[in-house]
């Protein structure tokens, strides 16, 4: 079983209710003092903006039946099983309902976590959600820098991840006051990104590049790379293998 990135992107807060307001600081940049003469009255500061997000948090679960039929065939697989370890191992993940319902409801906040750092949204559909489905997305109002993915890096030869998109995204953060220290990317998303001819050349050495070799760059050599980029602020990348 792999573990769960949820907890510490987004750490578990306990609530009495379904009910959620959170309080959200909108304006984050530090304000420069101002430069007057002494004695001179100055321009009295804003206040930081402030914003309520409020909503009703649904139920998430999972429901899995074992009738009487079941149980019948899982007794006799366990009398049949008897003194073999690996045989109930395989009948017990068969069977074992509660296991089964505790990580399914796992995996779907994992799920909802991931897309909402990625997206800032969740889309509920028939296609990923069983039950009752909402028509608009479930906006979380995360602040995003405006960068959009790696829609450009399916033709390697021409992209520009590092130089363009990351580039940009960090200055747009910045401008609304995020500083970011991590990217996070899945295992494709970072297997395009290592293949961009623009990665591999900044990842290369000067001997490497002079004899013409082209290589893969591993995640330690890209972020390595990435540390001696003066305009990514010192920005590395975070590869989640999660399904």
């Amino acid at each position: 079983t792999k573990s769960l990135y949820y907890p510490t992107l987004f750490p578990v807060v306990e609530k009495q209710t379904l009910n959620f307001n959170v309080f959200e600081n909108v304006a984050t940049v530090t304000q420069a003092g101002d430069i007057v003469a002494r004695g001179a009255s100055i321009r009295p500061a804003d206040r930081p903006v402030h914003a309520i997000i409020s909503g009703e948090i649904p139920k998430i679960a999972v429901k899995r039946i074992m009738d009487e039929n079941v149980r019948t065939e899982y007794d006799i697989a366990m009398a049949m099983a008897k003194g073999d370890a690996n045989a109930q191992n395989v009948i017990s993940m068969w069977a074992d309902d509660v296991t089964f319902c505790h990580d399914a409801v796992q995996a779907r906040v994992e799920c909802m976590a991931l897309q909402t750092a990625s997206l800032g949204r969740i889309r509920l559909t028939t296609t990923n959600n069983n039950g009752t489905v909402t028509e608009q997305d479930v906006d979380y109002q995360v602040l995003k820098s405006g960068y959009l993915g790696a829609a450009g890096w399916d033709v390697p030869a021409t992209a520009q991840p590092i130089s363009v998109d990351l580039k940009q995204g960090i200055a747009n953060g910045r401008k609304k006051g995020h500083y970011y220290k991590y990217i996070f990317m899945n295992t494709d998303t970072f297997a395009k990104f290592a293949q961009c001819a623009e990665v591999i050349k900044l990842c290369s050495s000067y001997v490497a590049t002079m004899a013409g070799v082209s290589l893969t760059p591993s995640l330690e050599t890209v972020n390595t790379t990435l540390k001696t980029l003066p305009f990514l602020y010192g920005v590395q990348i975070i590869v989640i293998d999660q399904i």
